[in-house]
């Protein structure tokens, strides 16, 4: 993994004054942040993928979480000011999106299919919480959402176990 926000070694220290071409506080995080949405993308479509077929597993959220923190990395490898705590919670809160995301999306694949008048894939996911207010879907969508999130949660716990035993050595 590059040096960069995950880094053991990666201690910012601050000084008085920001030196010549030093990123604002805002900057950094934004590139952080953008990391993390990059890193998201090839588990975001294993996810719909798997999803359309019926199928969910931790795998994905593995790859999430791993694809979140090496991009994350990556980009901020060379910011004094980032650390790993701020990188911690923006690659938790992009996570939580992005599986909300990925879960309407599936859903929105079912939909289309099975409403009549739902003209495309598109206009499912748009207007997905008109489509599903005061239904059954509503709570089967909760529910595996709730599923969704704990099979991220286990992808995640497994994929930072494995970073800090690996950082460790």
């Amino acid at each position: 993994m590059p040096r960069g926000a995950f880094d053991e070694e990666h201690t910012p220290v601050r000084t008085g004054e920001a030196d010549e071409g030093e990123n604002s506080s805002g900057f950094i995080i934004a590139k952080a942040v953008a990391g993390a949405f990059i890193g998201t993308i090839p588990a975001a479509v294993l996810w719909i993928a798997m999803g359309r077929v019926g199928y969910i597993s931790s795998l994905c959220g593995f790859f999430m979480i791993f694809g979140e923190m090496y991009m994350c990395s990556l980009l901020t490898k060379n910011e004094k000011d980032m650390n790993i705590e701020t990188a911690v919670v923006i690659c938790i809160i992009v996570t939580i999106a992005m599986v909300y995301l990925c879960e309407r999306a599936v859903w929105s694949y079912d939909l289309y299919y099975a409403v009549p008048e739902c003209p495309s894939v598109g206009y499912c996911f748009v207007h997905f919480e008109k489509l599903i207010t005061g239904t059954d879907i509503s709570d089967a969508f909760d529910s595996a959402l709730f599923r969704s999130y704990i099979f991220a949660a286990i992808g995640a716990a497994t994929s930072s176990f494995r970073a800090l035993r690996f950082g460790r050595q």
